[in-house]
């Protein structure tokens, strides 16, 4: 039987890069080799799930505006229909102008007035950026975050994904009697998980309300977790060194990331390891580390003032190389991969 959706080709106006670009979860799924291309996932899954063929380029502040009112509209009546309409456009970046050196000074300067143009901000503090208002009543059971949101595959890609950290963990180190320190840890589901399951946790973050939300959370199912509202790098004691480092959809929050990797040997135990998992790092990121500019993280830097970074893979690893860090990665297919990494 003819297929009544023919194979999208290029004359008929597919264009491979701009759906790539646009979905980053399909092009991590080819460069995992499970599509050819990303025609090949357009025809499988693409068209019903009604992605983007192209992506609408925004110019400017103002013009940012107006899709973000248009995803505001969606998400009052449908967070389906809003995830769908963030994968519809990017700012305009000319990256042929950045410095050639992307530890440069000028190559950070750079990133920073990008920042500043799309959040509206006038520099970059995370201490005034991170923090977000939150409701404790909201945040709290019976329906706490993803399962507030009460969207099907937001929930189950968040269970996948906290599900493949404890994999490698065990993996990596098999005993939940080690020590945690998570830094980002927001308001604490993936940490209360991971306590329950008998880590000894210390979760770090910079928002003191979703520090106070972990707390009620943790003492409500009288969890052993203590907590620290503070900066990546920062922890309740100076000086205790911890098993296990964990960063789960956090370290792209961190501007000066060369910095940190270097402060982390100190907090490092004998033996111990550092994770970063669910992390924005990319075989093909369209420049070796700044920002993202598809539409998701777009919402979160010009509504929330949040820094959303990317990493070329071949930048981060060289990196961690530089900051005396050797670093494995373990493939998680439909999930971001996870990058564990020991002093060298």
């Amino acid at each position: 039987m003819k297929s009544p959706h023919p194979i999208i080709s290029a004359h008929e106006g597919f264009d491979e890069h701009a759906y790539l670009s646009a979905h980053p979860d399909v092009r991590q799924a080819v460069t995992d080799g499970q599509f050819a291309s990303g025609a090949a996932h357009y025809e499988a899954f693409g068209r019903s799930e009604g992605r983007a063929l192209k992506l609408r380029v925004v110019q400017t502040p103002q013009a940012l505006d107006a899709e973000i009112d248009r995803l505001k509209a969606l998400l009052s009546h449908s967070m389906a229909d809003w995830m769908r309409a963030r994968a519809t456009f990017t700012y305009h970046e000319d990256i042929s102008r950045l410095p050639t050196d992307p530890l440069s000074r000028a190559y950070r300067d750079a990133q920073v007035a990008l920042y500043c143009e799309i959040s509206g901000a006038s520099d970059y503090d995370p201490w005034v950026a991170e923090p977000t208002t939150l409701s404790m009543e909201g945040a709290l059971d019976p329906a706490p975050y993803p399962f507030n949101t009460g969207h099907g595959d937001l929930i189950a890609g968040h269970l996948l994904g906290i599900s493949r950290i404890m994999q490698v963990l065990w993996g990596a180190k098999p005993s939940t009697a080690h020590t945690i320190l998570e830094y980002g840890c927001g308001v604490g589901f993936t940490t209360a998980l991971l306590a329950a399951s008998g880590y000894r946790m210390t979760a770090v973050d910079i928002n003191a309300e979703a520090i106070g939300v972990l707390n009620a959370l943790a003492a409500g199912r009288r969890l052993q977790v203590r907590t620290h509202v503070g900066a990546f790098g920062e922890v309740p004691d100076e000086g205790e060194r911890f098993d296990i480092i964990l960063f789960y959809e956090a370290f792209h929050h961190c501007l000066d990331f060369v910095a940190l990797l270097r402060k982390l040997h100190d907090r490092l135990a004998v033996g111990g390891i550092l994770v970063f998992a669910g992390e924005p790092i990319y075989a093909d990121f369209q420049k070796p580390w700044g920002l993202r500019l598809d539409g998701a993280s777009l919402w979160e830097i010009r509504t929330r003032g949040w820094l959303e970074l990317g990493f070329r893979e071949d930048f981060f690893r060289h990196v961690l190389d530089q900051t005396g860090w050797q670093c494995e990665k373990f493939k998680s297919p439909g999930t971001p991969d996870i990058f564990v990494a020991r002093p060298k």
